[in-house]
């Protein structure tokens, strides 16, 4: 028995792995990473080891790994998508309403412009005096 066999990964890098790892596929990822640590730790030394076990920690961190939420209140809201179906929405309605459109945005449009001329008018004033 060598002293690679008493020699175990890094404890912190194990308790990330097992905070952010799904249940059902710890167990196999965590002995593939174990799997590894010992190569390392044959062929490179226990500081290359222990570098490169934190390095596999993080490299399994992907959407297929990462816990999921299993409680029945938690909400997920999805506001691509919500943001997505607003734009069409407008587009359509714009589309639909082309003259009620189109007064509107001259409007805004003529509203935003004369609110920029009056704040930088103000701000001219307030540099001159």
């Amino acid at each position: 028995m060598s002293n690679n066999d008493r020699v175990s990964p890094p404890r912190l890098a194990g308790c990330f792995f097992n905070w952010y790892c799904s249940n059902d596929l710890r167990e196999s990822i965590q002995g593939d990473l174990y799997e590894r640590f010992q190569d390392d730790l044959e062929k490179k030394g226990l500081f290359p080891a222990r570098l490169r076990y934190w390095i596999n920690v993080f490299r399994f961190i992907n959407r297929y790994t990462i816990r999921k939420n299993k409680n029945p209140n938690y909400y997920h809201s999805n506001n691509s998508a919500m943001i997505k179906n607003y734009l069409l929405v407008t587009i359509r309605s714009l589309w639909k309403n082309k003259a009620f459109a189109s007064i509107n945005i001259f409007g805004l449009a003529i509203g935003l412009a004369s609110c920029m001329i009056i704040f930088f008018y103000v701000v001219s004033l307030r540099k001159h005096t």
